[in-house]
């Protein structure tokens, strides 16, 4: 199930702490849910679904929902949670309607900025589906401690500055939930894939904020390499590596437009890349302008220059 509701004020947080279990829990919740997975593992049950966490999964609970949560043999689960009110209201979505609703507003938002036109108008809407497994689970941890510093500390603006956190968290959750519903969507429009290049994109796709080798790929796809570089060549006409550079570079769009206030030496660290100068090298090879150039053509609608 995908959960959506309009980001028109920032969320407010009723509840925030962590605990360590492996008992049986059931409950239904008053407020919206936010269980972080910080160590162990469990298993979740909500709306008629069994969900199994590990370290750095995301578990969202929507306000006046039942869960039951179940320990994996008998081992303990660290979790930390946020309980939160919203001003919108909370709508569930079909997910095949929803690909296709996400689909069109992405290709209508890459014309626009393809075009230049400045009046682009971006949705607030924020998408959540009940597990989210991050590929980089570390900074939702490191946006979690703040939001514990701030309660802590329960000086004038510390609500405030912990809504606007979680506004960041949910912002990074939608944005994953998005990712993977355009990526199935994709996958399963595409049936002469065959099943372990399908598994090849998936992995790029979760893991495409690290190094990622095609030695990983092979291990994970259990393929030989070889069989891997002939499925990309016969299905997309390049290479695995080649493949997972312009889907990285593709990110880095996204992020040097939606994120003009990050560097471009915090995006190749985020992106993986082993330092600015080979991130800017790669980039520029590839499109023909350098970062920082897409970057001001794009955010400035620089289009003066033909």
């Amino acid at each position: 199930m995908i959960y959506d509701f309009e980001l028109n004020q920032f969320p407010v947080i009723t509840d925030f702490y962590s605990v360590t279990r492996n008992t049986v829990w059931q409950i239904a919740e008053t407020k919206n849910l936010l269980i972080f997975i910080k160590d162990g593992k469990c298993t979740i049950k909500c709306d008629g679904a069994s969900h199994t966490l590990q370290k750095g999964d995301v578990f969202f609970i929507p306000q006046n929902h039942s869960y039951t949560r179940i320990p994996i043999d008998n081992t303990l689960c660290s979790m930390t949670y946020i309980h939160f009110l919203i001003s919108s209201e909370l709508h569930s979505s079909n997910i095949t309607d929803l690909s296709n609703t996400l689909s069109e507003i992405k290709a209508r938002l890459d014309n626009e900025i393809l075009s230049g036109e400045s009046s682009l108008s971006y949705p607030k809407t924020i998408y959540l589906q009940n597990k989210n497994t991050l590929s980089n689970s570390e900074k939702l941890f490191s946006l979690m401690n703040d939001i514990k510093l701030f309660s802590i500390k329960r000086q004038l603006m510390c609500n405030l500055q912990s809504s606007i956190i979680l506004s960041d968290i949910l912002a990074r959750l939608s944005q994953n939930t998005i990712d993977t519903i355009l990526t199935d969507n994709a996958l399963k429009n595409s049936a002469v894939i065959p099943a372990n290049l399908k598994m090849a994109i998936s992995y790029i796709v979760k893991h495409y904020s690290e190094k990622i080798s095609l030695q990983d790929i092979s291990d994970y796809c259990h393929v030989s390499k070889q069989q891997l570089i002939r499925y990309f060549k016969s299905t997309f006409n390049t290479t695995p590596l080649n493949y997972i550079i312009e889907y990285k570079l593709s990110k880095a769009k996204e992020l040097l437009f939606y994120s003009p206030q990050t560097s471009i030496k915090e995006i190749a660290a985020e992106l993986g890349f082993d330092n600015q100068h080979y991130f800017t090298r790669i980039f520029t090879k590839f499109n023909n302008e350098t970062p920082s150039h897409y970057r001001d053509r794009t955010v400035n609608y620089n289009n003066t220059e033909k």
